[in-house]
């Protein structure tokens, strides 16, 4: 390999191992058990006086659904912890 080959087989490396994560991701399409389950979670994180981006409620909302385990960085999701999902708040890096 030559000097000027490198840059092209390691764009060609990071290409092969992107496709392989993406080919590891799930996709979950929005199914009226999600729904419900937004629905739920927003009711009861407005009506605690607390402020949570609807994103998070999505993700919160797909990972009850599915009974997946949320593992996360944001302490947002701890007050939906056992009352609507699993969730496991590790602790922020660098913090």
């Amino acid at each position: 390999m030559t000097a000027s080959e490198g840059p092209v087989v390691l764009a060609t490396n990071v290409v092969l191992q992107l496709h392989q994560v993406i080919q590891q991701i799930v996709v979950f399409d929005i199914n009226r058990a999600i729904i419900d389950h937004f629905a739920a979670i927003h009711t009861f994180l407005v009506g605690s006086g607390r402020s949570v981006g609807d994103n998070d409620v999505w993700i919160a909302a797909t990972a009850a659904a599915t009974s997946a385990l949320l593992i996360t960085t944001d302490k947002d999701f701890e007050p939906l912890a056992g009352t609507f999902l699993q969730v496991s708040v590790l602790p922020h890096p660098g913090k």
